[in-house]
């Protein structure tokens, strides 16, 4: 399941500038995700919303803290759902997903562990794509 509870915040933004009552709100999107959670689905995590231009983190750090503290995910849930269980959704769990010789060096490097509080994911002083390392806030080489 590909919770996507960030965009229900833009769902109900967009019903009460229209004056109806939106079609799903947040709160049901997490009871879901918290169901189907304890049922056993995998859960992976993504926005398919936007992130506003001066906003200095992407959607996908509202999407975690959504799963955690709505859908009630703990934080080791809400890992494997931004790594391993992403990369399953795209098909792509033998290249990505987990660090393991021979896979794509993609990771992120944080100075607070996520696992005690999802909020830590907003912590990123390096990103690391396919063996590139790009240092937070510094732009990529053209």
């Amino acid at each position: 399941l590909d919770a996507t509870l960030h965009v229900y915040r833009e769902v109900e933004a967009a019903a009460k500038e229209q004056r109806k009552p939106p079609l799903c709100t947040v709160a049901l999107a997490a009871k879901l995700t918290n169901q189907a959670y304890r049922a056993g689905v995998t859960i992976s995590a993504g926005t398919d919303g936007d992130t506003d231009a001066g906003d200095p983190w992407p959607a996908l750090f509202d999407e975690l803290e959504l799963l955690n503290r709505s859908a009630g995910l703990p934080p080791s849930a809400v890992v494997k759902a931004a790594t391993l269980n992403g990369a399953k959704a795209a098909g792509q769990e033998q290249e990505m997903g987990t660090i393991a010789v021979g896979k794509l060096a993609n990771l992120v490097v944080l100075t607070a562990n996520p696992l005690e509080d999802v909020k830590n994911f907003r912590t990123v002083v390096l990103t690391v794509k396919r063996g590139r390392a790009f240092q937070r806030g510094a732009q990529p080489a053209r």
